[in-house]
């Protein structure tokens, strides 16, 4: 499947010194790109949820909603890209967002990893402001959302919230991997989505031996009828 690429405006920490890790997904060695000096955004590193939340998708990718490829999907908070870079190796159709300063550092990993690869899913780069960026463009609702280490600040949790309702059905798979960063933030989130969702957490057990910690929580979403 061929690879989309969408033109992007330049973004503002494109300054600071790119440096890069290896990480493996379904037996392909992925090669992605990082500014972790970048202070404009902590999304221009890779946290340990997302890679345990790819692994998780590695492990699961034909049992969760049917089997991934060929569906929809959406990256909420991307940082670098890797889950959603991943979920197009998969064979999902992904669109993997983010605030403007992080989509020059997605759109070179997603050029450098997916172009030419034969049987992957499309890959978009879009910008998705929560509480600004118009939901609706993106056509939801998607077969899976998706993010990792998004609770940073209390200030963003109502307009996350929102998001999460808008991008999602009953029918949608949603994943959140999350360690606690602002105990205020995280309260608030889980207060605010139960009302729209059933949360339970991933098992332990269930995830990928080398990449689960007691520090990491997988949350499955679920939309109420």
């Amino acid at each position: 499947m061929s690879i989309a690429l969408e033109s992007l405006s330049e973004g503002k920490g494109e300054e600071s010194p790119i440096s890069d890790f290896q990480f493996e997904v379904l037996g392909k060695q992925l090669k992605i790109f990082e500014q972790p000096g970048n202070i404009s955004s902590t999304g221009t590193k890779v946290w340990d949820t997302g890679k345990a939340l790819c692994k998780y998708f590695e492990m699961n990718r034909f049992k969760l909603g049917g089997g991934i490829k060929g569906k929809r999907g959406i990256e909420i908070g991307a940082g670098c890209g890797l889950t959603g870079i991943a979920m197009a190796l998969m064979g999902a159709n992904v669109v993997i967002t983010d605030v403007i300063d992080t989509l020059h550092l997605i759109q070179k990993n997603v050029q450098y990893n997916l172009s030419g690869v034969e049987d992957a899913g499309k890959a978009q780069v879009k910008e998705l402001f929560w509480g600004q960026t118009k939901v609706s463009s993106f056509s939801p609702p998607f077969h899976f959302v998706f993010g990792s280490d998004i609770l940073y600040q209390k200030q963003y949790v109502v307009p996350l919230v929102n998001v999460l309702n808008e991008l999602c059905d009953t029918k949608t798979v949603c994943l959140l991997s999350l360690e606690v960063r602002d105990q205020d933030a995280n309260d608030l989130f889980f207060d605010k989505i139960e009302e729209t969702f059933n949360v339970s957490k991933i098992p332990k057990s269930k995830q990928h031996s080398d990449y689960r910690s007691e520090f990491i929580t997988i949350y499955q979403l679920k939309k109420k009828f």
